[in-house]
Formats: structure tokens, C-alpha cells, sequence
């Protein structure tokens, strides 16, 4: 059994139920077993399934995991906001473009099956989805009218806000995650790709070749930096970093990366018209790295990558023109 970086070697009948080694996990990792969960060949194990069941032979490893997951995410869909199993404070900003003193849009956000709305701002109807038939879920289309302010008034409502909103609960399938840096396109199913992105069990790692980790004084203006370069203005990237500085200061060392626009599209399809001439959706996991994983050199790779310019993140997201 592995856990935070120990490791514990125990024994165990082919027989027995997988919950029995909750007992073993809070005995060898001096540990509550309260809400951990069991990963085994990168799936999360039912308790109730018997090594025999899942196919275990001697040497194998079981990964344990915090129930509150490894890794948070936020995402910002020109822009939305993103957390690992709730889709929490997604947003939405709509820009005309410059010139234009107001401008009607159609906004629709659908989801596939694993995933429920859970809270929607302007309130709108929740649809089947359409734009997808063989994937059929839940979409919601919010109309608008844009203003030279940068708020829109959306009709059914009368409501004038400065962005939209929307919340989900459930789980996703696993995406692909970025292209191989220095591709300089878009990913397509036919391309080589980095790590899998899977929004339940994906982590950092050292050796992913994307992943960076930061000491906490250099998170905010590093975060800055990186959300600048992709195109995120002065609210949208103070509201991100605002929004999870909380979480950081728990840390002495984050960990985190983006993953691309294409990734998360297959899970939300964002589709808005008239089509924008940029959009842009940032997706961010992150996790807390103790110091002494550091000191030891367990995170020398994505260190390195830390002290690294922001540039190679447009071609990580996938960004193909710049917003103005």
C-alpha cells in the first residue's frame, strides 16, 4: 500500500474484501481511514471486491487517496471556474468586439451524461442536449445582449450581470489532456498526447514533462504571469488567484499544470454564436506538495519547470489567437 509518498508492504488473502485493509491502512500509516479511497491500476477499487476479483498478484500496489481529491481544478471558459468532482463557480464572460456598442449572442453550455446542473445564474430552462445525439445530456442556453460596458442583460430574465454561471455535479469520462509542447496545433484524436486527463483520479506528477511546482511566495505572481499569457484579463485573473489562495496557503509548495481547451471541450461543449473570433478556456489542477518531498528531490523536474518562462502554456491550452 502507498500512501503520501510510504509505502507499507502487507498480506493478504485472494479471498478477502478489499475493505478489510482500511484496518491495515490506519494501523501502518497511523492514519483515520475515514473517507480515503483505494486506486489500483490507476481505478478506483470497490471495497467490496476481492483480490481475486480484481486480478492481484503478489508485489502489486494499492494507491491510497484522501477522499477530498489530490488535485483541484479551476477553469475559466472565457472564462469558467472548475473544481474536481462539482463544476464549482464555472463563469462565463462575453466581450464584443470593440467598436460594437451592443451585440446579441446565444450562449449554450451542455454536458455529457455523467454530469447534472446543479445551480444555474441567470435561471434558464435545462434542456436535452441536441448539438450531440449519439452523447445526450443536459444544455442550457442562456440569450443576451452584450453591452459596451462588458455586461450583458439576459433576456427571459431582464437580468444585466457580468457574466454567466453554472454549477454541476456528477463525473467525466477521461478526456485526453495536451498535446506534446512544441506541436504548435490543436490536438486531434489522430495525435500523440501527453497525460490523460481524468477529473476523479488525475494527478501531478514530476515526470510528466508539464507539471510545475512553485514555492508558495512565487505561486500568486507566477499564476499571474501564466493566466495573463493566456489571454485572461485583470478581473478574470484576480478572481481566479483570489478564489484559491485560501487553499494554497495551506501549503508550503504547489503543484500544478493546465491541461488543454480540447480536453475539457469534450466533457462541456461551450458553443456560443455569433462564433467568437477567440475563446479561450483555462483549466488548472493543482495540489500541495509537502516540503520535504521537495527537499529530497521527489519534485526536482517539475521544479526546474517552475523556474521556466509561462510561454509554453499556449501551446500546453492549445491557444490559437489571443483575446485583445
Amino acid at each position: 500500500m502507498s500512501y503520501a509518498s510510504k509505502t507499507a508492504t502487507v498480506s493478504v488473502s485472494r479471498k478477502a474484501k478489499v475493505r478489510s485493509l482500511k484496518k491495515v491502512f490506519t494501523k501502518g500509516f497511523d492514519r483515520d481511514c475515514r473517507g480515503i479511497r483505494f486506486h489500483y491500476k490507476g481505478g478506483l477499487i470497490d471495497f467490496d471486491k476481492t483480490p481475486i476479483e480484481l486480478n492481484m498478484v503478489d508485489g502489486d500496489v494499492i494507491d491510497v487517496l484522501e477522499s477530498n481529491p489530490p488535485a483541484k481544478r479551476k477553469m475559466i471558459d472565457v472564462m469558467e471556474v472548475f473544481e474536481d468532482r462539482v463544476a464549482e463557480k464555472p463563469i462565463i464572460y462575453i466581450f464584443p468586439p470593440k467598436g460594437c456598442e451592443e451585440m446579441d449572442v446565444s450562449v449554450s453550455v451542455s454536458l455529457v451524461p455523467q454530469w447534472k446542473f446543479s445551480a444555474i445564474y441567470p435561471l434558464v430552462p435545462v434542456q436535452p442536449r441536441q448539438l450531440v445525439k449519439s452523447m445526450p445530456g443536459e444544455c442550457v442556453t442562456w440569450d443576451v445582449r452584450t453591452h459596451r460596458d462588458k455586461t450583458m442583460t439576459e433576456k427571459s430574465t431582464g437580468l444585466t450581470v457580468s457574466y454567466l454561471y453554472w454549477e454541476a455535479q456528477g463525473r467525466l469520462p477521461s478526456p485526453p489532456d495536451s498535446p506534446r509542447l512544441g506541436s504548435g496545433r490543436q490536438q486531434s484524436d489522430s495525435e500523440e498526447f501527453g497525460p490523460i486527463f481524468d477529473p476523479i483520479s488525475s494527478d501531478l506528477s514530476d515526470n510528466d514533462n508539464i507539471s510545475v511546482v512553485l514555492p508558495l511566495p512565487r505561486v500568486t505572481l507566477y499564476l499571474d504571469a501564466a493566466l495573463k499569457e493566456l489571454g485572461l484579463h485583470t478581473e478574470a485573473r484576480t478572481s481566479f488567484i483570489t478564489y484559491w489562495l485560501p487553499s494554497f496557503n495551506k501549503h508550503t509548495h504547489i503543484a500544478l499544470r493546465f491541461i488543454s481547451q480540447n480536453a475539457y471541450a469534450r466533457a462541456a461543449p461551450l458553443n456560443i454564436l455569433p462564433k467568437p473570433d477567440v475563446v479561450v478556456r483555462v483549466f488548472m489542477i493543482f495540489k500541495g506538495v509537502p516540503e520535504s518531498d521537495v527537499e529530497c528531490g521527489l519534485w526536482s523536474n517539475a521544479a526546474a519547470r517552475g523556474m521556466a518562462g509561462v510561454e509554453r502554456w499556449r501551446d500546453v491550452v492549445g491557444l490559437m489567437g489571443r483575446m485583445s
